[in-house]
């Protein structure tokens, strides 16, 4: 998640929130990481993880 690379920060993302508690996991990045494009990612990934819950 705090890849240079957005392409790499995504996909790790993506892979997280494909795991059983990666909602838990990009919560806490979202809330705690001192990486800004980290918490931006996360807060992505959590949208789109929760349309389709």
């Amino acid at each position: 998640m705090k890849d240079a690379v957005f392409s790499v920060r995504s996909q790790a993302a993506e892979a997280l929130l494909r795991m059983p508690n990666g909602l838990d996991i990009l919560e806490h990045i979202a809330q705690t990481s001192d990486d800004r494009y980290a918490r931006d990612m996360a807060l992505e990934w959590l949208e789109r993880g929760r349309e389709h819950d």
